[in-house]
């Protein structure tokens, strides 16, 4: 997708720092789950032994149509079948549509994360991330689109979605499905609620984020799809 399709290998290390993708992005497969992930950065990850994301963002509209599709502002699909490993994203976000269309069964949209799913036990943290758009799917959530299975702990911490926009409640940030639905008992979140269009104008609305290394809320720095929301990263 916006730096590359997708990756499945268990050896794999996966590193990106201060990337950024624009534009619009369109994916179409007649194969459906993980594979036919798209994100913003990254279609799917699949049993990755070691990721570290800082730094990432997509500026533009995605659009997505395969069987049970998830579509995510940074990756599509994440997807952990052997035990062990890991996923850190932090100070990434997602300013434009995510549209998700489908041949067959639900479709999934998700904020930063479009589908987490797995057998085998690992984590995924998400911190410091927002999402600013609209989107179209069945099933769709401020943060994650869907998330189930049970052995995947995932960590949400200091997250921001655009509720208003999307006609979500602030509680929403993860989708709920009529046949697949997250043990919650794994999932930890913190500080992470949708903000309305006014609020995420707001530096005090991100109260523990880095507003001098890292982040910015300037008129003159944002770009394109959401003129009044926060900025793209310096």
């Amino acid at each position: 997708m916006g730096i590359c399709t997708g990756n499945n290998n268990n050896s794999a290390t996966l590193k990106m720092f201060n990337c950024k993708s624009t534009g619009y992005l369109q994916s179409e497969s007649y194969y459906g789950y993980c594979s036919a992930g798209s994100g913003g950065m990254i279609g799917f990850l699949i049993n990755i032994s070691n990721c570290n994301f800082d730094r990432v963002s997509h500026v533009g509209d995605l659009y997505s149509r395969s069987q049970v599709p998830g579509s995510g502002g940074v990756f599509g699909c994440v997807k952990f079948d052997t035990a062990g490993n890991s996923i850190k994203l932090s100070n990434g976000h997602h300013n434009g549509r995510l549209d998700t269309a489908t041949t067959n069964g639900e479709t999934f949209s998700g904020g930063c994360v479009g589908r987490l799913e797995g057998t085998a036990a690992g984590t995924i943290s998400i911190d410091n991330c927002y999402f600013s758009g609209y989107m179209k799917a069945i099933v769709s959530g401020g943060i994650l689109g869907i998330f189930y299975n049970s052995n995947v702990t995932a960590y949400i911490n200091n997250c921001y979605f655009s509720y208003e926009i999307m006609n979500l409640k602030k509680t929403d940030i993860y989708g709920t499905s009529t046949f697949k639905n997250p043990n919650k008992d794994l999932m930890h979140i913190t500080n992470t609620y949708g903000l309305s269009n006014e609020d995420l104008k707001k530096q005090q609305s991100y109260n523990t984020w880095d507003f001098i290394n890292i982040w910015d809320i300037n008129d003159n720095v944002n770009e394109g799809i959401c003129g009044e929301c926060i900025s793209t990263i310096q």
